[in-house]
């Protein structure tokens, strides 16, 4: 965001501005590290057990760090000691992930036979009263909610990361039981896990804005 602005502005400050735009994103980007490194040492040094997610957890903060080696680059005084870090944080993710449990696949058993749901009976054909005959009342059929012509999620740039509005997951739930798809289905296209895509459109973690145009297809489009 900054860079597209930059280059709209004309003034002879523009380099000037571009280097001190280029130190905040090496700060934020140390900061992030920082913190992440702590976080993942803690979890070591604790040795408690994981909670079932925390594969799938650990597995987009590899891909994460993935992502942030791309944007890191060394100063000509840190003699190489990012690539190193990078190395470092990568092996405790991998050491994460060896201890963390894996979630049970669930399939359907080929003996299963499908359940029975027994008919509601049927209301009265009609009743007699005073000679006059009046029909059986039946209960209205609920109203299915109407989708707007285009679904365009609700979201927020946070120092150029996107992030989904809090209530993207209901309406993304809203969308799939209408349309007769599957959280899987999406996140199968955008080429994440379940559970990365629930953490998205919870606003915890960011999205890429190609990713965003992806789920807007997805939810647009038709079922079939």
């Amino acid at each position: 965001m900054a860079e597209g602005r930059l280059t709209l502005l004309k003034s002879d400050r523009r380099d000037e501005l571009r280097r001190y735009v280029t130190q905040i994103r090496a700060k934020i980007l140390k900061m992030e590290i920082d913190v992440t490194q702590s976080y993942l040492e803690g979890l070591i040094e604790a040795q408690a057990p994981l909670p079932y997610g925390a594969r799938e957890f650990f597995a987009s903060r590899l891909k994460r760090l993935g992502e942030l080696a791309h944007m890191l680059s060394d100063g000509p005084e840190a003699d190489g000691s990012a690539g190193e870090l990078m190395q470092h944080m990568r092996a405790m993710l991998q050491m994460l992930l060896d201890r963390s449990p894996e979630l049970e696949v669930f399939e359907r058993d080929p003996n299963q036979r499908p359940l029975t749901r027994s008919r509601p009976p049927t209301p009265a054909t009609a009743k007699v009263r005073g000679g006059a005959v009046t029909p059986p009342t039946t209960a209205p059929a609920a109203k299915q909610p109407l989708l707007p012509p285009v679904i365009k999620l609700e979201h927020r740039d946070d120092w150029g990361r996107v992030f989904l509005a809090k209530g993207s997951f209901d309406t993304v739930t809203q969308v799939c039981r209408i349309k007769g798809i599957s959280m899987d289905n999406i996140a199968t296209k955008m080429g994440v896990t379940r559970i990365a895509l629930t953490l998205i459109l919870n606003g915890q973690d960011p999205i890429a804005r190609n990713m965003l145009d992806v789920l807007h297809k997805a939810l647009n489009g038709n079922p079939q």
